[in-house]
């Protein structure tokens, strides 16, 4: 018995006998079923199920993601071009409004206006912001925008306007109906004295109380007492804008909060006196802020971040441009704060190397709601990392350029995330970006209407010309697209006129070109005019050509030799004589074609007559000019158009 007990206690524990035989059939009851026998065989069995289906469960997801991948990575390898590359361009409604018409007439007149009396304030905005891009800004054309008391005045450049002007214009338009107050590139006039005129109220004396947003960009010669004194009088102010302050210092960030509480947006960019402690301790306060801005401050690092992401309950959008102390620790402390899941605008533009893709990766995980991301020239970022971020949310305007970590993996993402929602990219000196990935993403793209690619040499005319979206306006095409759509072009040309010539000796080389080439053509068609080729190349004689296609085809037109070109009409006469020898010999057959080739070969004299009359020799360009007119004209087209606004 004792031995027995041995034996089945050895099986039950280690589910086999101590010594490995099977002799005995007592042992139990249950037989290759004992494993199940027990309530703790069956909690086993359930624990390892259910362990095992949740693997396969996660197999599964994992094999449906790169099943998607691969899927996108193949749309995009076998992406073709909708739309006909050699077309170039999209062509554009040469009707521009009639409200840009009145614009661009009034800005050129600008100074023979007398008044905008009666005229909207919002018009006024609009037509300041077009005189000040074409500079003619003046102290004169200042005036006919501070007239009638408006509730708004934009003037983005005031580089014409010195102090007596700048103090003019406040008088005018400081009072108790303004609302809106921009001044940019104001060191000129804008001191401390034009601050106290306009917190007395201007010419009117009355208080500020309207006032919601005040942008003093540029003021250098504006003080911590200046602006404290401003600020008093406008308590309802919601919007400020300070940028390139050089004297402010710690002593305004202190005072900020006591008056203008109710800020919601708020720009600091480039006041290099503000120091970091200052702005942990003093922005939190303004608890209505939404909007910050810190670009060009080489003091904000991670602290500063921690602190506007922990305490700012409203916080959802943030500009830390060329802040280089900030790291992926600042970026994880962000996205990892109550505001993370809020955040709709970031850029991190030239922060360095000290943001990677860990810091990449905590914000998609958690800055869902992110629509505008810029990080130009953040050169550690990787591919997978920025299309993860891409996936986590609905993009809608997303600066890469110089970023070279940009490749097939961004442009997947974006074609399959984005599509939807993106409507301005910059991917300019991204070098790895497929041109067959980018064509991919303008196809699917719809709502994308302005895309940047400057120094992207590996783009061609298929993914740029080839999509379907007319409304796509592109900037900074490399010069070899424009290269190789006007070659192709010439070579469907050419393509579609494969009879040209034939069965005229003349008709095949009297289009004026002047070049010695077209006598071994006509050599071989029958006409033996080697000599009219080098006529006419010789001395500019390009109507000698002309005259040769002529008298070869059996008319009677003579044109006139111009001085430049008298040195070949000896060769041009006799090769002429020679041409109609060969075009009588050619047959009625060829008639049709003669007339033809004859009227095209003196259209091309008469352009080459034109040519030899300033004494320069003719080329082969009559068609690539042709081919290249539309790029030409959406250049002109660019470079007409009033200067771009920042993107975001």
């Amino acid at each position: 018995m004792a031995q027995i007990a041995r034996k089945r206690a050895a099986h039950f524990a280690n589910f086999q006998d101590d010594d490995g035989g099977d002799d005995d059939d007592n042992i139990h009851a249950g037989g290759d079923q004992a494993r199940t026998l027990g309530p703790w065989s069956s909690a086993m069995e359930l624990v390892n199920a259910r362990g095992k289906a949740q693997h396969d469960r996660q197999a599964k997801l994992q094999a449906a993601a790169e099943a998607e991948q691969e899927g996108e990575a193949d749309a995009a390898a076998h992406w073709h071009p909708s739309r006909d590359p050699a077309l170039g361009p999209h062509p554009r409604d040469p009707v521009r409004p009639l409200f840009g018409q009145c614009l661009d007439v009034l800005t050129a007149y600008i100074d023979c206006v007398e008044s905008l009396w009666g005229v909207p304030d919002a018009i006024k905005v609009r037509l300041a912001a077009h005189v000040c891009a074409r500079r003619k800004m003046s102290p004169e054309a200042a005036r006919l925008f501070a007239t009638s008391a408006p509730t708004e005045v934009l003037v983005p450049d005031c580089t014409q306007l010195d102090a007596a002007a700048m103090t003019d214009l406040l008088k005018e338009v400081t009072g108790p109906r303004l609302q809106r107050l921009e001044l940019g590139f104001c060191g000129r006039g804008f001191g401390d004295d034009a601050a106290a005129l306009v917190a007395a109220g201007g010419g009117s004396g009355g208080a500020l109380e309207e006032l919601e947003a005040l942008t003093l960009d540029g003021a250098y010669r504006l003080s911590d007492a200046g602006l404290i004194q401003l600020l008093s009088a406008t308590p309802a102010l919601r919007r400020l804008s300070v940028a390139q302050g050089s004297r402010f210092t710690s002593a305004l960030l202190d005072k900020l909060p006591a008056l203008v509480p109710q800020l919601t947006h708020l720009n600091l960019a480039d006041c290099r006196g503000l120091g970091a402690e200052a702005l942990a301790a003093a922005l939190p306060r303004l608890q209505q802020l939404r909007s910050v801005r810190l670009d060009l401050i080489p003091e904000v690092d991670d602290a500063v971040l921690v602190a506007l992401a922990t305490r700012l309950p409203h916080l959802a959008e943030l500009s830390l441009r060329c802040c280089q102390a900030v790291s992926d620790a600042g970026l994880r402390a962000l996205a990892a704060s109550a505001r993370g899941p809020h955040l709709e605008l970031l850029r991190i533009d030239e922060c360095g190397g000290r943001v990677t893709d860990a810091g990449l990766a905590a914000l998609a995980s958690q800055c869902r709601a992110l629509k505008v991301f810029s990080a130009r020239r953040c050169a550690k970022l990787g591919d997978e990392a920025l299309a993860e971020l891409l996936r986590a949310g609905s993009v809608t305007h997303l600066c890469l350029s110089g970023v070279a970590g940009v490749g097939p993996a961004v442009a997947d993402a974006l074609a399959a995330c984005c599509r939807e929602s993106l409507e301005e990219l910059d991917v300019s000196f991204c070098r790895k970006l497929p041109d067959r990935g980018l064509g991919l993403v303008l196809e699917r793209c719809g709502k994308l209407r302005r895309l940047s690619v400057f120094g992207c040499s590996q783009l061609s005319a298929a993914s740029l010309y080839g999509h379907s979206n007319a409304g796509l306006v592109i900037e900074g095409i490399h010069t070899k697209v424009d290269l190789d759509l006007g070659l192709a072009q010439k070579r469907a040309a050419a393509a579609a006129e494969p009879g040209e010539g034939q069965g005229s000796g003349a008709g095949a080389g009297g289009k004026g070109d002047g070049d010695g080439k077209d006598g071994e053509e006509e050599e071989e068609a029958g006409g033996d005019k080697e000599e009219a080729g080098h006529g006419g190349g010789e001395g500019g004689g390009a109507e000698e050509g002309g005259q040769e296609a002529n008298g070869g085809a059996g008319t009677s037109e003579q044109n006139t030799p111009s001085p430049g070109g008298k040195a070949g009409t000896g060769r041009g006469k006799k090769s002429g004589a020679q041409g109609k020898k060969a075009a009588a010999g050619a047959g009625e057959a060829g008639a049709a074609r003669k007339r033809r080739a004859a009227g095209e070969a003196g259209a091309a004299g008469a352009a080459g007559s034109a040519g030899a009359a300033g004494g320069a020799r003719p080329r082969k360009g009559g068609k690539k000019a042709a081919a290249a007119a539309p790029v030409d004209e959406a250049l002109e087209a660019a470079k007409q158009a009033p200067p771009a606004e920042e993107w975001f």
